[in-house]
């Protein structure tokens, strides 16, 4: 009776705090979000006395003739990418984490170190790669086969957005799905197998079932996270003649003149929202058994790796060949564009123009500046989103009662939401707060951690949830009946397990707050910038080379985090 007690009281007090973070994080831009899509702030800030209600941002919206080709672009276009980056991020997971493959470390670390490639600069790159006159992919192509004119390849088509917008999801995608594969205990294989099963039954009947909600779970998260992107709608879209969603609610944001009209912005990510609300339900359906997707269970678990035996160098070689594509052209071209004093692609002519005098920036006052500002918003968000990622992501898995299907679908929330409407009602809270408290604080690192952490707080809760998901509740029941309170049964149990999605959910935070650009060029004031900031200021004033040398920076930084953090969850660990 008491070990029951202790445990429902445990659930009740981690259900209790996961509400209350959740409603602080998300109810302040979703109630903001929606006051304002129904004022009328054409001229005006929408907490102005005078601004009235009104309607006409969803009419605006809904009667225009340009809607509907919008949406349905949006959806080939987050569709497209959907299916190249879960395709290669699943066979990557299994190669990484269910086989004995050539370069499986080599493989984590180099999909860590992509997401450290802010989305611009690595849109950019595939830009100076496949451009159809003078893209180094394009001229190499040219000078094998002889061929005359531009092409053969054209990143400026919606099948070359699929393409460069897949790649950038890969890594959050592998992060999301690989602790799945990596619980996924192999004895249930081999017991269909002894039955008489063929590797084909096996795959179809236990090994893709099991890994449904991970995959689902990325799948959402990954569709929505296109639908909002922009760094590729922007740098190739755009020059494209492709519009999206993502890029007309930015440019609302951003007017040439005037204020931004908030209504208009905020209603068109409440249409995002409502849009969104159909597959989680879908989501909800799949998952709302969730015993039947556990396979850590208390006997018989032991985690092996399948022997690839010859096919090891096959697949070593597919990774090798994703990498190279994925990671390393863009980075060869982010290094040159940093030792040159104007792009050209790489010959002997170009050799002799050489110079690192780009690199002299970054010693800068500023600079160094920034990198004190990114170094202290990027480990206080990932200490911001680990420890309520975990927490939430346990509570919506093995919590009780009614509230926890609202916890679960208020936890999507922060990614639904816009960053960039994320970051104004950010703004104008920090504005108001200040103004009560007089002190200038709208500006601050904390105001920018607290945006941050919302934005990155969906990924972990889904990351946390899919890995809870793969932990029989018997261990934590097996735990409590013989003495164990319910936080040590967490702190021994669970968390444990748990390593490798949480070292998964710290590193993707960091590199996050490193690298985010939108929530940070909208919040910070005066000396607070970033080095994403700094990026993005030099790319805009023509300072290529030093905007790729930050750039570089930041790869080699990343590279140095990725390989500390897995040796620490290599370690720490299920092996």
């Amino acid at each position: 009776m008491l070990t029951a007690h202790g445990r429902d009281r445990g659930r009740g007090l981690a259900t209790g705090i996961s509400l209350a973070i959740l409603g602080t994080l998300t109810a302040i831009p979703l109630l903001f979000m929606f006051w304002t899509s129904i004022r009328d702030t054409a001229s005006h800030l929408p907490f102005d006395p005078e601004v009235g209600y009104t309607l006409d941002n969803y009419a605006q919206i809904l009667a225009s003739s340009q809607t509907i080709p919008l949406i349905l672009t949006t959806v080939a276009f987050s569709a497209g990418s959907l299916i190249i980056g879960l395709v290669l991020a699943s066979i990557l997971a299994w190669l990484v984490e269910r086989t004995d493959t050539h370069l499986r470390s080599f493989a984590y670390m180099a999909l860590l170190a992509q997401i450290a490639m802010p989305g611009v600069i690595f849109s950019i790159a595939w830009i100076l790669l496949l451009a159809p006159n003078n893209g180094l992919v394009n001229a190499v192509i040219r000078g094998i086969t002889g061929a005359d004119g531009p092409g053969p390849l054209n990143i400026y088509t919606i099948p070359g957005m699929f393409f460069v917008q897949g790649l950038i999801i890969v890594p959050t995608t592998f992060l999301l799905i690989s602790p799945a594969f990596r619980l996924t205990d192999p004895t249930l294989e081999e017991a269909a197998s002894v039955a008489g099963a063929s590797r084909r039954q096996v795959l179809a009947s236990i090994g893709l079932p099991l890994l449904i909600p991970a995959l689902a779970n990325a799948a959402i998260y990954e569709f929505t996270t296109v639908v909002q992107a922009f760094d590729v709608p922007a740098v190739v879209g755009l020059q494209a003649g492709v519009p999206l969603l993502s890029t007309k609610v930015f440019q609302a944001s951003n007017p040439a003149v005037g204020l931004p009209d908030y209504g208009v912005v905020s209603a068109n990510a409440v249409v995002l929202l409502v849009a969104s609300a159909v597959p989680l339900l879908w989501y909800a359906r799949i998952v709302r058994t969730t015993a039947k997707f556990a396979v850590i269970r208390g006997r018989g678990y032991r985690p092996r790796r399948i022997s690839l035996g010859r096919w090891r160098w096959l697949s070593g070689g597919f990774i090798a060949t994703y990498v190279g594509i994925a990671f390393v052209l863009p980075a060869f071209i982010m290094f040159w564009m940093s030792v040159q004093p104007f792009y050209s692609n790489p010959s002997a002519e170009s050799l002799s123009r050489i110079t690192f005098k780009a690199f002299g920036s970054i010693t800068s006052p500023q600079v160094l500046s920034a990198a004190s500002n990114t170094a202290i918003i990027a480990v206080g968000t990932a200490f911001a989103t680990t420890i309520l990622g975990t927490l939430i992501g346990w509570v919506i898995v093995r919590g009780k009662g009614r509230l926890i299907g609202a916890v679960d679908v208020l936890s999507f929330a922060p990614h639904i939401i816009p960053g960039v409407v994320v970051a104004v009602s950010t703004l104008l809270l920090f504005l108001v707060l200040g103004g009560w408290l007089d002190m200038r604080i709208h500006g601050s690192l904390f105001a920018i951690i607290f945006a941050l952490t919302t934005v990155t707080l969906g990924f972990a809760i889904r990351a946390m949830r899919s890995a809870t998901l793969s932990i029989h509740g018997e261990l934590e029941e097996a735990a409590l009946v013989s003495g164990m309170s319910w936080a040590s049964t967490m702190r021994r149990v669970v968390l444990p397990l748990l390593t490798p999605a949480v070292g998964n959910v710290w590193i993707w935070a960091i590199i996050q707050g490193i690298t985010n650009l939108t929530i940070v060029l909208l919040l910070y004031a005066g000396p607070n910038a970033v080095l994403s900031v700094e990026i993005y200021n030099r790319w805009n004033t023509g300072s290529i080379s030093e905007a790729a040398a930050i750039g570089v920076v930041l790869l080699v930084i990343t590279i140095v985090l990725t390989v500390t953090a897995r040796r620490v969850v290599m370690a720490r660990g299920i092996n």
